[in-house]
């Protein structure tokens, strides 16, 4: 539950939303990300059938292409905040990411897709938000981030390079 809270910056007053979109985050009072997750998996499932209706045309190695230049950065900006949520949030991601990676291989609907993404070099959206948290971690302890990032860290009491 929201407390009604007055926040002005100077003499302007700032009004309390529900959700804004933040240079493309869809940010909501809870921090849940529900509405980010929604409207991404959306725009992927747009995009998977735009794939379908070419896939029947186009090699292997473009759809991996097109997967890579229009899919892959959706699923990477910003993950370390938004996929650190609850993992059955990134469900809808995963299914049409998985749905994604049948039309590229033209498997069949039902078709198991471990293998398949194993066959592409692809990590699923849990394996990448786990590789994407590492990469971050690492470059915050080895003093490649900058100090906003160790003078947030210094008030968890973490110690940082």
């Amino acid at each position: 539950m929201a407390t009604n809270t007055n926040i002005k910056i100077g003499n302007q007053s700032i009004d309390r939303v529900n959700n804004t979109n933040f240079l493309g985050l869809n940010i909501d009072q809870d921090l849940s990300w529900k509405h980010h997750m929604k409207e991404l998996t959306s725009k992927i499932s747009k995009l998977s059938g735009i794939m379908i209706r070419e896939s029947y045309y186009l090699p292997l190695k473009t759809l991996q292409t097109i997967y890579n230049a229009l899919v892959y950065p959706f699923l990477t900006y910003c993950n370390v905040a938004w996929a650190s949520t609850y993992s059955f949030r990134l469900e809808g991601i995963h299914k049409v990411q998985k749905k994604i990676v049948r039309i590229t291989t033209l498997s069949k609907y039902l078709q198991e897709t471990r293998s398949i993404f194993l066959a592409l070099g692809l990590l699923t959206i849990y394996e990448l938000n786990s590789y994407l948290l590492a990469l971050f971690m690492y470059s915050l302890f080895s003093g490649n981030l900058p100090s906003a990032f160790w003078d947030y860290c210094s008030q968890l009491n973490v110690e940082v390079p």
